[in-house]
């Protein structure tokens, strides 16, 4: 099976294949050191551990692990309650991002379009 994907990912000019299809029990499997499987909707199809994957702009991948659905630590009940206050949008990297821009150009007296998905028009 590997060699199949090495193919198909040659092919497509892509690095890695990263699938969200199945319910895989850790939330996330490796299959081969360029296939990667993610379950991100933990207390779905009686599995209840879930992942998420963040890419930096240095394609430098990182898997964060879900809590299992229906079971909270003291501390993420405490970051819940500061993301509803705040609102989920202000927690974005991107958002935030976006914030920072516009204090900038706010800042420098200056309109300045934004940069890639989070142009605003």
């Amino acid at each position: 099976m590997c060699d199949e994907t090495e193919l198909v990912l040659r092919a497509l000019g892509m690095e890695m294949l990263i699938r969200s299809r199945n319910p895989v029990k850790q939330g996330y499997q490796s299959f081969g050191a360029r296939t990667l499987s993610i379950w991100s909707a933990p207390g779905e199809s009686n599995c209840k551990a879930g992942a998420a994957i963040h890419v930096n702009c240095s394609k430098v991948l990182t898997i964060v692990k879900m809590g299992e659905y229906g079971t909270f630590t003291k501390e993420q009940a405490a970051t819940a309650v500061v993301a509803h206050d705040k609102g989920a949008d202000a927690l974005l990297p991107m958002n935030k991002d976006r914030e920072r821009r516009k204090k900038k150009a706010k800042k420098e007296g200056t309109k300045r379009a934004g940069v890639g998905s989070n142009r605003e028009t």
